[in-house]
């Protein structure tokens, strides 16, 4: 819970102080708000066949985004819900991540796949490149002599390429991405909050790693993912999770939490 409050509260400080517009305030706080709820009360289904059902719901997410999503320079990554725009990736692969890890290792690994290659079809290097990682921390261990799995890991890195290859550069967004470069948008930010934000974020990606070892095996796929993601998001333009103006990573972040609440059994 950490991993989501103390990031989703830096983020709404920063925007506070750098003078965001209010929607943005009241967007990601009213987010922080149901991932809370959704990680506490949101009962998901622990069986069998209602894990299968949910993964598929969520594999259908990302395809019915790449095909009808938000288009903006040819991509798809982004879905509407009334007036809010959410990143379909950051909504539903953290939850996806988190399925995998309690599946038997082969049909984790073609969840995985699934979702890969619908990232590579939105483009979406990023995420792309965060279920890649994400699979490799979950299935390292048996990978020696499972043909299927490396197999498995070999199409994520095509899909990578793939997406790599069809990705257009964004413009950079004012409170979207890179926010501990705000400099780049209006007043510099002080080195002590580029340094905070830093460390939240480093939170966000490394919390997983401490959870219980009733998690263990889906905190590394978790943790991988996030590390992944907040690099990127650091390095290049994109959308800094949970501390940058966006509810999809933060509502994302909450129905993962709320499935590794109920694969553990409360």
């Amino acid at each position: 819970m950490l991993a989501l409050a103390v990031p989703v509260a830096a983020g709404l400080a920063w925007m506070a102080w750098a003078d965001a517009p209010r929607n943005y305030l009241i967007g990601n706080a009213a987010a922080g708000l149901v991932a809370i709820v959704f990680a506490v009360l949101l009962p998901l289904p622990r069986g069998e066949r209602g894990t299968a059902l949910l993964a598929a719901a969520a594999v259908a997410v990302l395809g019915v985004t790449a095909v009808a999503g938000i288009e903006s320079q040819g991509m798809h990554r982004w879905l509407a819900l009334g007036p809010l725009r959410l990143h379909a990736g950051a909504l539903v692969l953290p939850t996806i991540t988190v399925l995998a890890a309690t599946m038997p290792p082969r049909r984790g690994a073609l969840l995985l796949t699934a979702a890969g290659l619908a990232t590579a079809l939105q483009p979406d290097p990023a995420m792309a490149a965060a279920v890649l990682a994400a699979a490799a921390a979950l299935f390292a261990r048996r990978l020696r002599g499972d043909l299927r799995l490396l197999a498995a890991l070999g199409v994520l890195a095509a899909a990578l390429a793939i997406a790599l290859a069809r990705d257009v550069p964004l413009e950079p967004v004012a409170f979207v991405e890179q926010v501990a470069r705000v400099g780049l948008y209006g007043p510099p930010l002080p080195v002590l909050a580029q340094i905070a934000i830093g460390l939240v974020l480093t939170l966000l990606a490394l919390a997983p790693a401490l959870l219980e070892a009733t998690h263990r095996h889906a905190a590394r796929g978790l943790s991988a993912f996030w590390l992944v993601t907040v690099a990127i998001a650091t390095l290049w333009p994109y959308p800094s999770p949970l501390t940058g103006f966006g509810a999809g990573p933060i509502v994302g972040l909450g129905l993962a939490l709320a499935a590794l609440r109920s694969r553990a059994g409360g």
